[in-house]
């Protein structure tokens, strides 16, 4: 069915119960361990300071898309996960996309400076850039978090819970 909306998937309990088991939010549509990709990075950059050989936990690090995010992830239904996407509203995906690369922008350039600051044993430089992830992708984590994890602010979605018998 190719108008399926994310309302449709709840009503079969089996992929209703994989969206759960997924992260998957019941309001959104989006599984929350897209957050991961980034609330990890900032941990790393935040732990330099003290532990600089975790830079080469992030050194390759690359930016990924919400699908291709859910296609490397591992999770064991993540054809789900990618339908459950695919129904997702289009401003609200506009939304992660914006907000994703302009992370990523950031977390790029954070990166390029930790690797420099590592390679001098710069431990100012190396405070300087954990004060700087905090401070830059603490915001952009809550602005993703709020397209994947909306609080009430939703006007006309209704959530699968409240869709199910």
């Amino acid at each position: 069915m190719t108008n399926q909306t994310l309302q449709d998937l709840s009503d079969d309990k089996p992929v209703y119960q994989l969206l759960i088991d997924n992260n998957i939010n019941l309001v959104s549509g989006l599984a929350t361990n897209y957050l991961n990709h980034y609330t990890e990075i900032l941990l790393v950059l935040e732990m330099l300071v003290d532990m600089p050989e975790c830079f080469e936990d992030i050194r390759d690090w690359r930016a990924m898309s919400y699908p291709a995010h859910v296609k490397q992830s591992g999770l064991p239904n993540d054809e789900i996960v990618l339908k459950a996407y695919e129904k997702v509203d289009c401003k609200r995906r506009e939304d992660l996309a914006r907000f994703s690369e302009e992370a990523n922008i950031g977390i790029e350039k954070l990166i390029t400076r930790a690797g420099i600051a590592v390679d001098l044993n710069d431990k100012q430089q190396l405070a300087e850039i954990a004060n700087d992830a905090k401070e830059f992708l603490g915001p952009c984590i809550l602005k993703l978090n709020s397209v994947i994890t909306p609080n009430g602010n939703c006007k006309g979605i209704t959530a699968f819970i409240d869709t199910l018998d």
